[in-house]
């Protein structure tokens, strides 16, 4: 399956495009906060994308500067929603539960909104 994308946010001032998405097929974390160039000005040799994974092992300390809030890189690409549902997984210490509850809450939320 791969990732599936659940938010993005691009930011014209920095020139970047910002993701939230799921990996089912990475059990112990699933979820990916991510960044890619998004600058048409770069020569294609000069983009760059950058992402980092996370599970309940790791959620304080993701090594990616711009995603250490993960709270609040969910917040700026409209996924707020799913801190809830990650943090209130952890007592369970399901994360695949957690993952596919993301995708569910997501897909009923495209549904709504006619997507």
């Amino acid at each position: 399956m791969g990732v599936r994308i659940i938010g993005r946010r691009y930011d014209p001032a920095e020139k970047i495009e910002e993701y939230f998405g799921v990996d089912l097929n990475r059990p112990n974390r699933p979820f990916e906060l991510g960044a890619c160039s998004a600058d048409p000005a770069l020569p294609a040799i000069a983009s760059w994308g950058a992402a980092s994974t996370f599970g309940f092992d790791n959620l304080e300390s993701i090594e990616a500067t711009a995603f250490r809030d993960w709270r609040a890189a969910l917040a700026r690409m409209q996924c707020g929603w799913a801190v809830s549902i990650i943090e209130e997984s952890r007592p369970s210490a399901d994360v695949e539960a957690a993952a596919k509850e993301v995708i569910r809450n997501a897909d009923a939320r495209m549904s709504a909104s006619g997507r």
